[in-house]
């Protein structure tokens, strides 16, 4: 389709092996645009997921908006994206 980006490079990627085995995309809570964590995960699942699907043959997908930090699968709903909170592993 003529005037539509068809390749995006995400904010990071973990490589094992050669295997993109985590994709991160980080929204800034200052920015000018107001982007937010759910805007991160549209990204990921709407963008990238139609442009670049090879790249989550694998992967686990993290958002952030600098405060905000969640982790999901590329195909789970934006509810099951969870934060992680735990610092000892023995919280409630």
């Amino acid at each position: 389709m003529e005037g539509r980006k068809t390749s995006w490079i995400p904010d990071a990627i973990l490589y094992i092996n050669g295997m993109p085995l985590v994709v991160y995309e980080f929204k800034s809570v200052i920015s000018e645009d107001k982007a937010t964590i759910y805007d991160a995960y549209r990204q990921l699942t709407v963008r990238y997921r139609r442009d670049i699907p090879q790249l989550f043959v694998f992967a686990l997908c993290i958002i952030s908006d600098g405060v905000n930090n969640k982790m999901g699968s590329l195909f789970a709903p934006y509810e099951f994206f969870y934060a992680w909170r735990k610092i000892t592993g023995d919280e409630a």
